[in-house]
């Protein structure tokens, strides 16, 4: 009987070299792509290192198709060019609207087609790139400089494995009218009446929770940079009002808290959460960093 062929092991994917220091960051959300967005011309006199999308670079309409998220990138493009040609880095994540749908996480059909239009339109990733392939979403970590002013940007895909609401969500509703106001009504009725506190669905996925504990705790860096799309702190989906630490025994805590004993617990030095939002939704939001 022939022996049983033996499979080489792979070797491990090599830790890319950082790239030159950063010291101005600039970030921002929000960008309704018909409309005229001047705030271009200050973020580009600005001059930052790196421009970073903190969430809905786009606003296509609805449940969106990927030729509809294509043809949203491109309405986009003379800004998104006009951006690149004043940084060295352009780079972030979705929120839910430039993945495909208001309110959408791991249950939505379309979210392999919105982190791909992603990643092709404002990443320009290639075609090897894990965060295309890696199961739980587009997250991705940029390390900057060399110790000790090295910096890490860590960036979380808060949309692709993330539960559905504790209250499903009628915000990418086809047939309500202004279903986000009333999508968003519900979660503020829902925060102030303490409905789905104790809820226990995730938003990160289990690999991405091991990735993130892994950049944290294997880093030089004497900074870090996380990138969420949503608010950590105010979501009522997320319950933030048990601060104790979980036992081994325990499942794991809601995500605000887990997130918070995540980085903790890995030691991660000047770790800063990065998530700002335009809760108008009428224009791009930005602001900036000084390193």
């Amino acid at each position: 009987m022939p022996a049983a062929e033996l499979k080489p092991t792979p070797e491990p994917e090599p830790k890319p070299s950082p790239e030159p220091e950063l010291k101005l960051l600039a970030f921002g959300s929000c960008r309704k792509q018909n409309q005229p967005a001047p705030i271009w011309a200050s973020v580009t006199a600005l001059r930052p290192d790196a421009w970073v999308w903190t969430g809905d670079a786009i606003y296509p309409r609805g449940n969106a198709a990927p030729a509809e998220l294509h043809a949203a990138y491109l309405t986009a493009a003379a800004d998104d060019d006009l951006v690149r040609s004043a940084v060295r880095v352009y780079d972030g994540v979705y929120d839910d609207h430039d993945f495909g749908l208001n309110d959408a996480g791991r249950t939505f059909p379309g979210r392999q087609a919105g982190r791909q239009a992603f990643l092709e339109e404002i990443v320009r990733a290639p075609a090897g790139s894990t965060r295309r392939t890696q199961r739980d979403g587009l997250y991705g970590a940029r390390t900057f400089g060399s110790p000790p002013r090295q910096l890490k940007l860590i960036m979380l895909d808060t949309r692709y494995s993330r539960d559905d609401h504790y209250i499903y969500s009628v915000g990418g509703s086809s047939w309500l009218p202004k279903p986000g106001y009333l999508a968003a009504a519900v979660r503020l009725a829902s925060a102030v009446l303490g409905v789905g506190s104790s809820y226990d669905g995730d938003v990160l996925g289990e690999e991405q929770w091991a990735w993130l504990s892994s950049e944290l705790s294997n880093s030089s860096a004497a900074a870090h940079i996380i990138v969420s799309s949503i608010q950590v702190r105010r979501c009522p989906w997320v319950s933030t009002k048990d601060l104790e630490e979980p036992t081994a025994q325990e499942a794991r805590p809601p995500t605000a808290q887990a997130l918070r004993w995540c980085v903790r617990g890995c030691s991660a030095r000047s770790a800063y959460m990065l998530n700002m939002r335009n809760e108008e939704h009428n224009t791009v939001f930005y602001s900036y960093l000084a390193l």
